[in-house]
C-alpha cells in the first residue's frame, strides 16, 4: 500500500507518456470526410515516450480553411506552440473580409496541449473533429457584413477579426 501511494505521488514527468508525433502536417479535404478513414490515418501515426527528448507535453493543431474546405492536422513537432498548460486548449477564429466584398474566408485553428494519459493528442482530435467540421458560419457573417459595410458597396478595403478564446 505504501508503495502504491509513493507512485502515486512521483510527478509523472520521470514516467513519460507516450504521444503521437509527426514532423509534417497532413491535409483532407472536408468535402469527402470520411470519418473512418481520418481516425485510421491517425491511427498510422507514429508516437513515442515524450520523456526520450525532455518535451513536457502532448501537443496538436487543428487548422480548418472552410472556404477551401481544407482540414489540416499537426501533432507535435510540426507547428510552433503556444504556452498552454495540461488540458488547455486555444481557439483562434479568423475571418477576411476581401476588397472585392464577396464572400469572406473563415478559418479556426484549435491548438491543445495535454498530459494526462497516453495519446491525449490524438483522443482530443477524435472527440472535436466533428464540431469543428460542422461550424456554419452563415449568420455571422451576413450580420457582420451588414456593420462593416453599412449596406453600401464599398470596396478596395480588407477587414480582419481574429478572435482567440482560451
Amino acid at each position: 500500500m505504501l508503495l502504491f501511494l509513493l507512485l502515486l505521488s512521483v510527478p509523472k514527468e520521470i514516467f513519460g507518456i507516450d504521444c503521437v508525433y509527426s514532423d509534417e502536417s497532413f491535409e483532407l479535404p472536408l468535402d469527402d470526410f470520411n470519418y473512418d478513414k481520418f481516425r485510421k490515418q491517425i491511427d498510422d501515426y507514429p508516437s513515442y515516450d515524450y520523456t526520450d527528448d525532455n518535451i513536457d507535453m502532448c501537443r496538436v493543431e487543428i487548422y480548418i480553411d472552410y472556404k477551401s474546405h481544407l482540414l489540416i492536422i499537426s501533432f507535435a513537432d510540426s507547428f510552433n506552440w503556444s504556452p498552454l498548460d495540461d488540458g488547455e486548449a486555444l481557439l483562434n477564429f479568423l475571418i477576411v473580409f476581401n476588397e472585392n466584398n464577396t464572400e469572406p474566408d473563415f478559418y479556426n485553428v484549435l491548438e491543445y496541449a495535454c498530459y494526462d494519459q497516453n495519446q491525449c493528442n490524438k483522443l482530443f482530435v477524435f472527440n472535436h473533429i466533428h464540431w469543428l467540421k460542422q461550424v456554419n458560419y452563415t449568420k455571422l457573417q451576413t450580420q457582420l457584413r451588414s456593420l462593416l459595410f453599412n449596406n453600401s458597396n464599398q470596396t478596395g478595403k480588407t477587414f480582419f477579426f481574429f478572435i482567440q478564446l482560451i
